[in-house]
């Protein structure tokens, strides 16, 4: 449902958005399901679009117990990114996988 809330909102911004060409569900990029979870490749910027687009009335105080929520693995290379691919194509859990190979710094 988000994603193509997040799609809608893209077409708002023109023929082909930034959105419409950067935001694709997780089950694509992992081929697991993934459900609800749409993973981001895009500036802060975009985000702040999508988020307006979904969440809008929450800048003026209608969103009230609303949130958004965002899970990622940063990677510095792309041979540690297909080893974490393959673990979670197994099965294991997204988070447990982000917390022993991310190298974000916020944990």
């Amino acid at each position: 449902a988000m994603a193509s809330q997040l799609l809608q909102a893209g077409a708002q911004l023109g023929e082909r958005s930034p959105l419409e060409m950067m935001v694709e569900p997780a089950i694509d990029i992992f081929g697991v399901p993934v459900p609800g979870i749409v993973i981001f490749a895009v500036s802060i910027a975009v985000i702040l679009i999508a988020y307006q687009a979904c969440f809008g009335e929450a800048f003026s105080g209608g969103g009230a117990g609303r949130s958004c929520t965002g899970r990622h693995i940063l990677m510095g290379d792309e041979e540690d990114l297909k080893k974490a691919k393959a673990r979670i194509k197994a099965g294991e859990e997204f988070g447990t996988v982000a917390k022993e190979c991310s190298t974000c710094p916020s944990g």
